[in-house]
């Protein structure tokens, strides 16, 4: 199945104030319904942001204004330009009017789709839906429980959106792991530059656009080291962070590489 992009995955990955040095972060993900296992690494520095999965790779530059998504199996990629969200924008505003050849196009995707992947859509669709009509009422509650995770202990809290629960999330302040809030700049590059295309199901899960209103909401600056994604109320996904290491990144680790195949961002899939 499509793999999301965590939180705790890419603000560990943030960006060190080094002209050179960046972060590198290693995680896992697993499907708890096959119990398959898979490793996200991601890759940050001040303007650029690269996160990759078994999937596909992500990458975003912001010193070029593009960012890159390219698919593992097929060798292809799309490239999104500030044009291509502006167009789809448009198309996502159509697919959500009732009765649309956009939203028909839509469901017919959706169902074609293994079915904790399209109920996982349909949660993210819903949530666009709302976020069209009035501003989702996103909270953050505390469990009571704590946990360890790596090297430090965490509170885990109940993300809900408009009344449903969708996610657990064990978040530390961000000071407890050494990192600061200039750290985590290109996450507000990225979501700005991504616009309606940071929620969008066509995209692997992103919890990191949010990480802001996060803060806002549980009253400091933090990082989840551990998320479970629910759908239908059970969870799906489980993400860890396993490892982070302040390196050197070869510049060429944030290009785009030789011998792919380009197509169009054709549909929200």
């Amino acid at each position: 199945m499509r793999h999301r992009l965590s939180l705790a995955a890419i603000m560990f990955a943030a960006a060190s104030n080094s002209a050179f040095a960046g972060v590198v972060i290693t995680s896992t993900q697993v499907n708890l319904a096959s119990q398959e296992a898979s490793p996200i690494s991601g890759f940050v520095e001040a303007d650029r942001l690269k996160i990759v999965t078994p999937g596909n790779t992500v990458i975003f530059r912001g010193d070029l204004q593009r960012t890159w998504v390219i698919g593992t199996a097929a060798s292809t990629y799309v490239e999104i330009t500030p044009e291509v969200v502006t167009a789809f924008a448009a198309r996502l505003a159509a697919a959500q009017t009732p009765g649309s050849a956009e939203q028909a196009k839509l469901q017919e995707r959706l169902a074609k789709l293994p079915p904790q992947q399209r109920a996982i859509a349909e949660q993210q669709l819903r949530g666009l839906g709302a976020g069209a009509a009035a501003a989702q009422q996103v909270a953050y509650a505390k469990t009571g429980q704590a946990k360890a995770v790596s090297a430090w202990q965490c509170e885990v809290y109940g993300k809900s959106v408009s009344g449903q629960k969708q996610e657990e999330l064990c978040i530390v302040p961000i000071s407890t792991v050494g990192l600061t809030d200039a750290d985590f700049r290109v996450l507000d590059m990225f979501a700005a530059f991504m616009g309606p295309l940071a929620t969008s199901p066509m995209a692997p899960r992103a919890d990191y656009f949010n990480w802001a209103d996060m803060n806002k909401a549980i009253g400091f600056s933090g990082i989840p080291l551990e998320a479970t994604l629910l759908s239908d109320g059970r969870p799906a996904l489980h993400d860890t962070m396993q490892k982070i290491e302040r390196v050197d990144i070869p510049a060429d680790t944030f290009d785009l590489p030789a011998g792919l195949t380009k197509r169009e961002l054709t549909g929200l899939r």
